[in-house]
């Protein structure tokens, strides 16, 4: 099941609500509970990534967020290219993930009928995001993919000497 929607200048909170309306309840794994992923996909220069990324973050960690865990959250802020992506999604389909939140920030709005998005150079086709899975059922992760611009760059805090 995917959820594709394209959000520009929405904040973290309209974002959540209307995954949630969106979302199918899907049953949980044997063991009563659900799992779940998020991957966050900036296009920011290296030393820097851009605010709707750690806003999403934020909001995701939050307890109004889905309260997930750090280790529930991997972030790709200068990008990431089309292996990585498939390779990440085919890894947590694999960990019996039941749900992946993909959340793909771009520098421009990216048009509904546009075949790819582009992060940091790379041209990812949609195809590749949004269905990533070849089996659909109980077994299969549920996938939604949210496309997000934002052209605000903060520096990396990493990088700073204090």
């Amino acid at each position: 099941m995917i959820d594709r929607h394209i959000f520009t200048d929405y904040t973290p909170l309209e974002v959540h609500f209307y995954v949630l309306l969106r979302r199918c309840n899907p049953m949980p794994r044997p063991g009563g509970f659900l799992t779940h992923h998020a991957l966050l996909c900036g296009s920011a220069p290296v030393g820097f990534t851009q605010k709707k990324i750690n806003d999403m973050h934020d909001f995701l960690v939050g307890n109004s967020g889905g309260s997930y865990r750090e280790s529930e959250i991997t972030v790709f802020p200068n990008g990431a290219n089309e292996k990585i992506l498939s390779f990440m999604l085919q890894r947590l389909a694999a960990a019996e993930t039941d749900q992946i939140f993909l959340y793909i920030c771009t520098e421009q709005p990216v048009e509904t009928r546009e075949p790819s998005v582009w992060l940091c150079g790379e041209q990812i086709p949609k195809s590749a995001l949004e269905n990533p899975f070849c089996c659909d059922g109980p077994a299969c992760p549920e996938v939604q993919v949210i496309y997000d611009a934002c052209a605000d760059f903060i520096p990396d805090d990493s990088d700073c000497d204090d």
